[in-house]
């Protein structure tokens, strides 16, 4: 077998199985969902960062053995279209397969007096140390996605003690209190809202999931608070005159990581004004949050961290009610309480409080 041959065998095995190692992207990537692969761990990159920064120097490399020369810039080798449906996900993994391929076919195909030679210019070294480079590279980044991988797939971080006594109970309890004292107004002071809420939260969680945490709230800052307004002032809740509302609910389903938001309207018969652009509106109006869009890594949280911000989303929603009333598409016209459950069971409801008109 010659040289070049040697090469291309080491990366295919490297991406398709067979080598050393017994570790390869075939088996790494499979089992990965598109909302794992875009999920960021402490501070590390994506596993889709990861392979979107691999395939750009593989696609780099096998541009310059086209004779297209080798220009390549760091900073942008972690640029890329976000991950947003399991297609885009998809997609990226087959590009990755089929660049490998191309690459190997490259190399078998170069003679072997080739290697020692200077590959495009003195600074990157011969043929031989930018291949066997690329192959390195990527299997450095193998092994980053191999403990990613490892660190999104664990169960649910343990309770710092896994029995607890009457006191740590309370205590619970205590910080449960004051966190529902927190308003969580999406437009005024959110950021030291949250700031407040990461103090009472952290407490439950091991010190390495802080900076978890610290992202997930980041992501609620820039995009999450949007998803909770614009669900209730305008969205599901349209209310150009006053109209009875029975109920809001906030049903979290920890098997899909989604919560449906729904309000119940008191009668069947809508007001027009109302309903008048949205004709199919009917007693009951719901929609559905991505937890991905909310706080990503809420899977990953203890039970009663993921209650605790699920009551940042519900006093969120009540303050959204409780302060918006009596703006143009906010007419309440009585007080109902906003309810929260978990798998079908209610763990809290909180009514909304009308100010006079």
């Amino acid at each position: 077998m010659t040289s070049t041959a040697q090469l291309a065998k080491h990366l295919r095995e490297l991406y398709f199985g067979g080598n050393w190692t017994w570790s390869n992207f075939k088996d790494q990537l499979e089992g990965i969902s598109w909302q794992e692969a875009s999920t960021k761990v402490h501070s590390f990159n994506t596993i889709a960062t990861l392979i979107y920064h691999m395939n750009y120097y593989t696609d780099a490399a096998s541009k310059a053995l086209n004779g297209e020369g080798f220009n390549t810039q760091d900073e942008l080798s972690f640029e890329h279209p976000p991950i947003r449906f399991r297609e885009d996900w998809d997609e990226l993994v087959e590009k990755t397969f089929n660049l490998a391929e191309v690459f190997a076919r490259q190399i078998e195909q170069l003679p072997d007096e080739l290697l020692f030679e200077t590959f495009m210019d003195e600074k990157y070294g011969t043929y031989y140390r930018t291949i066997l480079g690329i192959i390195e590279h990527a299997h450095y980044h193998l092994g980053q996605i191999a403990l990613i991988k490892k660190l999104l797939k664990e169960p649910f971080v343990p309770w710092v003690k896994p029995t607890e006594t009457e006191e740590e109970v309370m205590n619970y309890i205590h910080k449960l209190d004051e966190l529902q004292r927190i308003p969580f107004h999406p437009r005024e002071k959110i950021a030291e809202n949250l700031d407040q809420a990461h103090a009472l939260i952290s407490s439950y969680l091991h010190s390495s999931y802080h900076l978890l945490l610290r992202s997930d709230f980041d992501v609620f800052l820039e995009k999450g608070r949007f998803t909770v307004l614009n669900t209730f002032h305008g969205g599901i809740v349209f209310l150009k005159v006053p109209e009875a509302i029975e109920r809001v609910d906030l049903e979290f389903f920890s098997d899909r990581s989604v919560i449906n938001a729904s309000v119940t309207f008191a009668s069947d018969q809508r007001a027009y004004e109302n309903v008048k652009n949205n004709p199919d509106a009917g007693k009951m109006e719901s929609t559905e949050w991505n937890l991905i869009k909310l706080f990503p890594h809420m899977h990953r949280y203890p039970q009663r961290v993921q209650r605790m911000l699920l009551v940042i989303l519900k006093k969120m929603t009540i303050t959204i009610f409780e302060s918006d009333q009596n703006t143009p598409y906010m007419q309440l016209e009585n007080e109902f309480p906003v309810k929260l459950s978990i798998d079908n069971q209610l763990v809290s409801s909180e009514n909304i409080r009308l100010t006079e008109r």
